[in-house]
């Protein structure tokens, strides 16, 4: 944290069960386009930040944002989940005890454990790394005034590799799609057409894993 140059807030919704209810709650939160809506966010904010990245996957959806020290926490909070609520799908209003947040080194700290998979579904869930990391350098593309995301980006790969190197947390499948897609591949033949109905998050990443690592023929 001593090398991050801004103050770094995080604003998450996370949930480690999917069920109807929480599927619904996803919903509301979420943003029909993330990467567009990113500097629409940061002016509605009315103050400055530098960098804002939002990353939504299939259990999870995070705000990480980069400002200047000065901002109180309880500010910058409370503009966040106002900013949020008006912004997404249907609202947060009614699901903000389910809403975390952290600040500085406990939000690279929170970063770092979603990265690694430990707040997802599926503890050391594969897919998560590249869905947040992806996220983040997609911020950067459109925001590279400020070297902060980078610098987290950075450390997260270091990290990453880190925990691959001493520990079997990625051990075998652990991402659902993968769970799905191996037992599936039980089931069929090589040659057999598969038909994907509706293409959300998790629908997407298992079209990419059919198409570019199993060879299958995917209709959407």
């Amino acid at each position: 944290y001593n090398s991050m140059p801004m103050k770094i807030g995080c604003v998450s919704l996370n949930l480690k069960r999917l069920d109807e209810n929480s599927l619904k709650i996803l919903k509301s939160a979420s943003f029909s386009d993330p990467q567009l809506i990113i500097e629409k966010f940061k002016k509605k904010l009315g103050f400055n930040v530098e960098q804002l990245s939002i990353v939504q996957k299939c259990n999870a959806i995070i705000i990480i944002i980069i400002s200047e020290q000065n901002i109180s926490s309880d500010f910058l909070k409370n503009r966040v989940l106002d900013v949020w609520d008006k912004l997404s799908i249907g609202g947060i209003i009614n699901h903000l005890n389910y809403i975390t947040f952290n600040e500085d080194e406990s939000a690279i700290k929170y970063i770092a454990e979603c990265a690694m998979g430990l707040n997802s579904v599926t503890i050391g869930d594969s897919q998560v790394f590249s869905q947040i990391n992806n996220a983040i350098q997609s911020s950067i593309k459109k925001q590279n005034n400020n070297p902060t995301l980078t610098i987290l980006s950075n450390w997260l790969k270091t990290l990453l590799e880190e925990v691959k190197e001493k520990t079997a947390i990625f051990s075998g499948n652990t991402s659902l799609e993968r769970i799905a897609i191996l037992e599936l591949n039980k089931l069929i033949e090589k040659d057999t057409q598969i038909c994907i109905l509706g293409l959300g998050m998790s629908g997407t990443l298992l079209v990419k894993i059919l198409l570019e690592e199993y060879g299958y023929k995917v209709v959407i």
